[in-house]
Order: C-alpha cells, then structure tokens, then sequence
C-alpha cells in the first residue's frame, strides 16, 4: 500500500463494485471488490488530519510484476 494526498487521487470507474467495512476503530474507510475481494484502497486522514487514501498498487495499471519467489511467508498465529 501506497499513501496519496486524496486531492490527487481519483476513482474513474467502478465505484459500484466496491464494498465498504470498518475494522475496530471505525476510522479508515477500506474499500473492497464485490467479485474478487480484494482491497484496492482505502480512505482516511493522516496523523496530522490529512485525507489521505492508501493505494493497492498491485491495482495500478502499469504495475511492476512481483517476483514471488522472494516473498517470505509464515504462520501469523504463532509469530
């Protein structure tokens, strides 16, 4: 995830495919696909008041692939 300033950023389409869910404090808005549910981004403020919307930028067009074989991936329950 990526932070934005939410004056630069833009939805050009569907907008009608996205879900909305609040987790715990209720204070970030994250958006989620209805058909494949991933969270492309969610909107916010900063610690200074700030709107701000963080960016899936596996969304962007564009996008640099991502090497796989260099993710490290383990078991979060017992970190």
């Amino acid at each position: 995830m990526q932070s934005v300033p939410a004056a630069d950023f833009s939805l050009h389409s569907g907008e009608e495919q996205l879900a909305l869910y609040h987790f715990n404090t209720e204070k970030i808005d994250h958006l989620f696909c209805r058909n494949c549910g991933i969270e492309p981004f969610a909107r916010g403020s900063d610690g200074k008041g700030n709107e701000m919307v963080m960016l899936n930028v596996n969304c962007l067009e564009g996008a640099p692939p991502v090497d796989r074989s260099t993710i490290s991936h383990w078991d979060g329950a017992n970190f």
